[in-house]
């Protein structure tokens, strides 16, 4: 079996040891309770690197409301596992920067790295709220493994980088292909022999791949697919070549973010507004900051482009989808009572004239309901319309909810209600009358501290034989015949006649 990189590394005595800080760091996170003053002490023995953190504390990266001027203070602000995060990321980098290649574009790698870095962050802000920290670490890390093949192997990883860059094959098969693992294995299991947080080595070891590993728990999984989202950004935005980068970044963004061409011009723009800050922050010298700008932008155009008809399309079904709500919702007022909410007469007449049609079309039987309130002009008269008005309303909402399914409940005018009940037969209209006669007469409304009820007088009748029946009209009067017996008999009651 070929030896992995890390064993040709370590034979060849070229593999960069782990800093005095960052040990001491892992070291004291291994207890639970870490105290303060210990953390600041083994941070304080690199005065470069309590700089770097400050500085980037105080960068527009992490938006804190006051500037932290000593390490205790960052500490105390940004957290002991901030902190402590950004600790490790910024001492095991410093281990491999000796820029032993000259040909290893230094500028590109750091700025990739930071631009990684930050959009870790801002997305881990929105997706990943419990690990910010960690992802940021990751970005600053994930091509860590990179820059200690340039270091340390810079002859055999040149020709590497110069097939990838000519050839567009990916990175990571062409160095599986060359070392039998690639930069980002390589930078896992040097940070796992460093001792360093397990979440963080997974997610290095497989964010070029993120589907490749079933194993990840779901933490560590969404941590290396916005890693490899990031990367892709960061490929960008130092210097990459931008239709194909754009592409990309859409069609991973879409498969492991659920983004659209919008969320990816977002991050890009928020990503290369941060770089100056951070890079300022680190004293890393990176790519121009009005090319960054120019790439940004460009990358942003491209997207933006693409998108056009298909917003033109989107805005033109919006449009006609808001003519036709408009459009509905005129129709439905000029059928409605304003008051009651039912359908109102118009809308009556027409619908009982196509259910009469279909009735005698299919020699089903139809049923019309006419409910006239008892002495309700009483109720205007002695406790005023507002009264009258809301006795209306809820009469209405019994009357609908009452409606079975297919039945149409309408105002009729006034103070009367009519129910359309198609295929309703003698029986059921007979049950509905009582049911309705019962639920009315339990509504009760309060006027000027007085109780207020009335009761309805119903007026039913039965089609059996449309087609033995003149027209719609015939089948009112047969109905308005029931109710004036209902009146007749007593009020508070139900009359039901037949016709055909």
């Amino acid at each position: 079996m070929r030896p992995s990189l890390l064993q040709e590394l370590a034979k060849a005595d070229q593999l960069p040891s782990p800093p005095a800080v960052a040990l001491r760091i892992v070291e004291l996170n291994r207890d639970d309770q870490v105290d303060i003053r210990e953390l600041t002490e083994a941070l304080s023995q690199d005065p470069a690197l309590v700089a770097k953190l400050l500085r980037t504390a105080n960068s527009s990266l992490f938006g804190l409301p006051r500037e932290i001027s000593n390490i205790r203070q960052a500490v105390l602000i940004l957290g002991l596992r901030s902190v402590n995060l950004l600790a490790l990321s910024f001492s095991v980098l410093s281990t491999v920067m000796r820029g032993a290649d000259s040909t290893f574009d230094y500028r590109y790698f750091w700025t990739r790295t930071i631009a990684t870095a930050a959009g870790m962050r801002l997305l881990a802000e929105r997706m990943l709220p419990t690990l910010v920290d960690e992802a940021f670490l990751v970005g600053m890390l994930g091509g860590f493994g990179q820059l200690v093949l340039a270091e340390c192997v810079p002859e055999r990883y040149r020709p590497v980088l110069e097939l990838w860059r000519n050839s567009g094959y990916p990175l990571h098969k062409i160095e599986r292909d060359e070392f039998g693992s690639t930069n980002a294995e390589l930078a896992a299991d040097l940070l796992t022999s460093w001792n360093l947080p397990a979440r963080i080595c997974n997610t290095i070891r497989h964010h070029v791949e993120p589907d490749g590993e079933t194993s990840q728990n779901p933490g560590e999984h969404r941590l290396a697919e916005l890693l490899h989202f990031c990367s892709i950004c960061g490929d960008l935005l130092s210097g990459g070549e931008v239709v194909s980068g754009a592409a990309e970044i859409e069609r991973v963004g879409a498969q492991y973010l659920e983004f659209d061409r919008a969320d990816c011009c977002d991050v890009l723009l928020r990503i290369q507004e941060s770089l100056p800050n951070l890079a300022l922050g680190l004293e890393l010298r990176t790519s121009d900051p009005e090319s960054l700008a120019a790439i940004s932008s460009q990358a942003t155009r491209l997207l933006v482009r693409e998108s056009l008809a298909l917003n033109e399309q989107v805005r033109a079904v919006t449009s006609q989808l808001r003519e036709l709500e408009e459009r509905s919702d005129l129709e439905l007022r000029a059928i409605s009572d304003p008051l009651t909410g039912l359908r109102n007469r118009g809308f009556f007449d027409e619908t009982l004239e196509v259910e009469f049609e279909r009735a005698r079309k299919n020699g089903q039987p139809l049923g019309l309901l006419l409910l006239d309130l008892d002495h309700f002009k009483s109720v205007n008269d002695e406790h005023g319309h507002q009264a009258g008005d809301e006795m209306l309303k809820q009469i209405a909402h019994a009357i609908q909810e009452t409606a079975e399914e297919g039945e149409e409940a309408c105002r009729y005018g006034g103070e009367e209600f009519a129910l359309i009940c198609p295929g309703a037969t003698p029986e059921e209209l007979e049950a509905r009358m009582e049911k309705l006669r019962e639920r009315i007469f339990a509504i009760e409304i309060s006027a000027h501290g007085e109780t207020v009820r009335r009761s309805v007088s119903i007026g039913a009748c039965a089609c059996w034989n449309a087609k033995a029946v003149t027209n719609p009209a015939a089948v009112v009067a047969a109905a308005d015949r029931a109710l004036y017996r209902a009146k007749a008999g007593g009020r508070n009651c139900g009359r039901l006649v037949t016709l055909g």
